[in-house]
C-alpha cells in the first residue's frame, strides 16, 4: 500500500470496510476520522463515484430539442 489517510496508528484499519481487501493489495486506503475501524480503498471510491455520477445522469432532464425549420 502506498498511502494510508487517518488520524493515528490505532485508528487504521489494514483493510477496505467494503471490499475486504487488505492494504497491500490497494493503492490508497482511507481511514474514517470520527468512525473508529471504518476504512474505504481507492478502488471502492472509484466505484462509489461511478455509481453516484451514473445516478445523476439517470435523473437528469432531457433538454428540450431545437425546433427544426
Amino acid at each position: 500500500m502506498e498511502t494510508t489517510y487517518g488520524l493515528t496508528k490505532e485508528s487504521q484499519v489494514g483493510r477496505c470496510s467494503f471490499c475486504d481487501k487488505p492494504d497491500d493489495q490497494v493503492i490508497v486506503l482511507i481511514n474514517a476520522i470520527k468512525v473508529p475501524k471504518v476504512s474505504i480503498c481507492n478502488e471502492c471510491v472509484d466505484m462509489c463515484n461511478e455509481m453516484v455520477m451514473e445516478t445523476i445522469r439517470s435523473r437528469r432532464k432531457p433538454r428540450p430539442s431545437s425546433p427544426t425549420p
